[in-house]
């Protein structure tokens, strides 16, 4: 059983469904929100051009990593998930492109 978490005051609840796939187990997580945040999400998804899913991801992301490390700006968590994807040189952070 899933114990509650801080999320659940945002209205947020998690389940885990396990499906197999050619021998291969994998875990896909089922996050309900509430109606108003899913519209956030979808008009979000869309000026980005990610589908609902990637945005939500996203933002949890972005989140988690935000609660990770509260000094880091959005710029700079953005810039250190880019350089750990290897799309972006630890010297070249920061540097404006001409």
């Amino acid at each position: 059983m899933l114990q509650p978490c801080i999320a659940h005051q945002l209205n947020i609840h998690f389940a885990y469904v396990l499906y197999i796939n050619h021998s291969k187990t994998y875990r896909m997580g089922i996050v309900k929100i509430s109606d108003e945040l899913h519209e956030e999400i979808r008009k979000a998804s869309s000026v980005m051009v990610r589908s609902i899913n990637s945005q939500a991801e996203f933002w949890i992301k972005i989140g988690r990593l935000a609660e990770l490390n509260p000094t880091l700006s959005f710029t700079e968590i953005i810039n250190s998930e880019l350089i750990a994807g290897g799309c972006l040189k630890a010297e070249d952070r920061g540097k404006k492109n001409d």
